[in-house]
């Protein structure tokens, strides 16, 4: 929803200015049992992909090329730079 939305801008603090430059996605994505809660969204650039790492990622995930720790790992290094 827009209230959703907006609640993760404020909490990133990005500015209503360059909010038309983002789009707010799941931090783990749902194929990997991330929700819809605020505390899995943050607000993306939109310059930024993640859709095909996160396809590659899925598909490692299900032929058991990687376990969903190292799965994990990736998707937060990735877009937290944890």
């Amino acid at each position: 929803s827009s209230a959703t939305r907006t609640k993760i801008y404020n909490k990133y603090e990005i500015p209503s200015s360059e909010r038309a430059n983002y789009t707010v996605d799941h931090i783990v994505p749902l194929f990997m049992g991330g929700s819809n809660s605020e505390e899995n969204l943050w607000p993306q650039h939109k310059s930024i992909s993640t859709a095909a790492f996160e396809n590659k990622l899925f598909g490692d995930l299900n032929s058991g090329k990687v376990s969903f720790q190292e799965a994990l790992n990736e998707i937060l290094k990735l877009k937290l730079g944890k």
